[in-house]
C-alpha cells in the first residue's frame, strides 16, 4: 500500500501484486480479526435500530461491505475484483462515511439547538424535519462523491489506477487529499467539539453523555488516520503501509465502537440485548 489518498474510510492504492504479502497464519488471523469486527458491528447496529429505534444505515453498511471488502484487498495483496467493482465500493464507502460525519452534525446542531431554545426550537423538531434533515445528508454526500468517483475516469479521459489497484483517482494529488481531509474530518470536528461545550455547560443530561460518548470515539479513531494524510501531504514515505491499515481499520471500527456508545448511556438498549441473550424476544421492545 502507498499513501495515495482518501479522506474517510476507504482503501488507497496498494500496489499490484502478484500474490499476498502475509503468510498463511498471519492471513488466518487477519481474517478472523477483522470478520469478527464485521461480525461486531453489524450485530451491535442491528441491536441499536431494535432497542432505540436509531437507524445506523451508515454503520451496517460499513460492517456488511466495507470491512469485508478491505480485508480481501489486505490479505490478496492487489485488488482482485475489477476496475467497476472498485469503484462502486469506494463510492459506497465514501458516501457512507461521509454520510456518518454529516449525521454527527446533525445530531449536535439538534441537541444545541434543543438546549439554547428550549422554547421555541422543539415546536420544530418534528419527525418530517428529522427525516429532510437525514435525507439532506445523505443526498449531498451522494452528490459529492459518486459521480466525481464513477465518472472521473470518463471526465479526463483515461483510468490510470493500474490494474489490480483500487483508490480514487482524483485524489492521488497529496494537496487535493489534503484540502478534503481539512473539510471531511478537521473541521467538522471542531464545530462538533465547540457545539458540546456549549451544550455541556447548559445541559448535564444522559443525551449530552451520548453525544460526548459518540463524539469522543469519533476523534479517537479518525484521528490517527486523518494525521497520516497531513504528514504524508508533506513526505509521502514517512507513513509504513502497516501503519496506514491500521488507520484505515481504526476508522471503520468507529462503527464497531458507536453501538458500545448506546450501550453505555442508554438503559433501554441494555435491556433489550440482555433479552436477545435470554432468548425472551417477546420483550423486545418493551419499556
Amino acid at each position: 500500500m502507498s499513501t495515495n489518498d482518501s479522506t474517510s474510510c476507504s482503501a488507497v492504492d496498494s500496489g499490484v501484486g502478484t500474490g499476498s504479502p502475509y503468510k498463511a497464519l498471519e492471513m488466518f488471523f487477519i481474517a478472523m480479526v477483522t470478520g469478527s469486527l464485521s461480525f461486531v458491528t453489524v450485530t451491535g447496529n442491528i441491536l441499536v435500530m431494535l432497542s432505540i429505534k436509531v437507524n445506523p444505515c451508515a454503520d451496517l453498511i460499513i460492517g456488511v461491505f466495507s470491512m469485508n471488502l478491505y480485508t480481501v484487498y489486505i490479505i490478496v495483496g492487489y485488488w482482485p475484483l475489477g476496475p467497476v467493482v472498485c469503484d462502486l465500493w469506494l463510492a459506497l464507502d465514501y458516501v457512507v462515511s461521509n454520510a456518518s460525519v454529516m449525521n454527527l452534525l446533525i445530531i449536535s446542531f439538534d441537541r444545541y439547538f434543543c438546549v439554547t431554545k428550549p422554547l421555541t426550537y422543539p415546536t420544530r423538531r418534528t419527525t418530517k424535519m428529522a427525516g429532510l434533515m437525514i435525507a439532506a445528508a445523505w443526498i449531498l454526500s451522494f452528490i459529492l462523491w459518486a459521480p466525481a468517483i464513477l465518472f472521473w475516469q470518463f471526465i479526463v479521459g483515461q483510468r490510470t489506477v493500474p490494474p489490480g489497484e483500487c483508490y480514487i483517482q482524483f485524489l492521488s494529488n497529496p494537496a487535493v487529499t489534503f484540502g478534503t481531509a481539512i473539510a471531511a474530518f478537521y473541521l467538522p470536528v471542531i464545530i462538533m467539539t465547540v457545539l458540546y461545550i456549549h451544550i455541556s455547560l447548559a445541559s448535564r443530561s444522559r443525551v449530552t453523555k451520548t453525544i460526548f460518548a459518540i463524539l469522543l470515539a469519533f476523534i479517537i479513531t479518525w484521528t490517527p488516520y486523518n494525521v497520516m494524510v497531513l504528514i504524508s501531504t508533506f513526505c509521502q514515505s514517512c507513513v509504513p503501509d502497516t501503519v496506514w491499515a491500521i488507520g484505515y481499520w481504526l476508522c471503520y471500527v468507529n462503527s464497531t465502537i458507536n453501538p458500545a456508545c448506546y450501550a453505555l448511556c442508554n438503559a433501554t438498549f441494555k435491556k433489550t440485548f440482555k433479552n436477545l441473550l435470554l432468548c425472551q424476544y417477546k420483550n423486545i421492545g418493551t419499556r
